[in-house]
């Protein structure tokens, strides 16, 4: 039976053949490397930014059968207090005189809803999607959704979020309150802030690139997308949307996915790495969306690329430091062979082989794969030019994997 032991622990401690190394390095190669991307993939960012949105938005309907009355806008609208009417006033004035962040403000989407405008031209009834703002001195602000901007598509996903809007128009409703004041409902453009706030940045970026590149800014984590098919997050820049993939947010590990890493309400900093001017008109998904006949935003749109991987620390400098130092660190099982042993992910991208001693008290197991049992090891060897070398594994700090869903603190 202790013979049996002895034999079963040699061979995790096996060194493991070239083909277990070469999956392990096409594995981290799938998950670690950075997509080269040039200008013609920024309408790509465009259109996975417009299609993340799309997931997360078309959630079931909890009254599918429920019939819906679509509310008379000008009936139901919210009208602007008549003592804060001139300063609502001011601020339509102040953007069509400057085009600047000062004539922008803060306000938080309440609802999206779908009106009826009324019967049109042909006597049919015209729906818009609106998503009804507040802005912080109380007043309400519509937005129909060709003045969204860049999530048009997708407006229940801002209910709750922060943004910057300007007033485009004080929409006359013919109608008194009750002291015999006219009436007014404040209509908002958020594509005209983003155009704002994007076109003052690409000035700047066509100015001076490298200065512009080289600030550090830091925005607020509105969205985290970690799907099998899309990594990506969505963050709050100066009151406007931006997108950022997952490989240019971390260095890609396949032990920590995207959503253990980022989180809604966290503060990111980042540096702006590109950014590029397109037309809404010329997107795929807005000439679909003209052909059917939908409200699209027009005009122009500003595509940002962005990182904060110059924030962290470099896997390679990672592992550099824990060998130099001789340090002692959590690393995480990534592959369990009973005869090829284990390899275990040190930093992004860096999968080497663990060796248990034969007289450890643990047993690990093909769960243990699946559920990335973090590890206590330290670095014996390192083969830079290969990626590759092996580490003492000391312990297994949480025990092993009972079952492959298992999840580690």
């Amino acid at each position: 039976m202790d013979e049996e032991k002895v034999q079963q622990n040699d061979a995790q401690s096996a060194e493991p053949n070239d083909t277990v190394f070469e999956q392990a390095d096409s594995r981290v190669a799938e998950n670690a490397s950075e997509p080269k991307l040039d200008n013609a993939d920024y309408d790509d960012l465009a259109e996975d930014n417009a299609s993340t949105e799309q997931s997360l938005a078309e959630q079931p309907s909890e009254q599918p059968h429920h019939r819906i009355v679509r509310p008379r806008f000008i009936e139901t609208a919210e009208r602007v207090p008549f003592d804060m009417l001139d300063t609502i006033a001011s601020y339509r004035r102040g953007i069509d005189h400057e085009l600047t962040e000062n004539n922008l403000f803060d306000s938080i989407g309440e609802e999206s809803t779908v009106y009826d405008m009324g019967p049109g031209e042909n006597q049919q009834h015209n729906y818009v999607q609106m998503l009804r703002l507040r802005l912080t001195n109380g007043v309400a602000v519509y937005v129909p959704v060709n003045e969204i901007g860049a999530q048009y598509r997708y407006m229940d996903m801002m209910v709750g979020r922060k943004q910057k809007v300007s007033i485009s128009n004080l929409y006359a409703t013919d109608t008194f309150d009750e002291d015999g004041n006219p009436e007014y409902i404040a209509m908002g453009s958020i594509l005209e802030a983003e155009f704002v706030v994007g076109g003052l940045m690409y000035s700047e970026f066509l100015s001076d690139s490298d200065k512009f590149k080289s600030e550090t800014r830091s925005g607020t984590i509105t969205s985290v997308v970690d799907t099998p098919t899309r990594q990506m997050i969505f963050f709050e820049y100066h009151g406007i949307s931006l997108a950022m993939y997952a490989q240019d947010f971390y260095f890609r590990s396949y032990a920590r996915p995207l959503s253990e890493v980022a989180h809604v309400g966290d503060r990111i900093r980042f540096k702006v790495k590109n950014i590029e001017r397109i037309r809404y008109e010329d997107m795929n998904e807005v000439k679909r969306d003209v052909q059917a006949g939908r409200l699209t935003p027009k005009g122009y749109r500003y595509l940002i690329r962005c990182s904060s991987l110059m924030f962290r620390e470099s896997p390679d400098d990672k592992v550099h430091r824990l060998q130099d130092s001789g340090s002692t660190f959590i690393a995480r099982v990534v592959r369990y062979n009973p005869v090829l042993g284990i390899l275990v992910e040190i930093a992004p991208g860096w999968w080497i082989k663990g060796r248990l001693p034969v007289t450890s008290n643990f047993k690990p197991t093909i769960n243990d794969q699946f559920a990335n049992t973090p590890v206590t090891v330290r670095i014996n060897s390192i083969d830079y030019s290969n990626r590759n070398g092996s580490c003492q594994i000391l312990s297994f700090p949480f025990g092993t994997a009972k079952t492959r869903d298992q999840k580690f603190n």
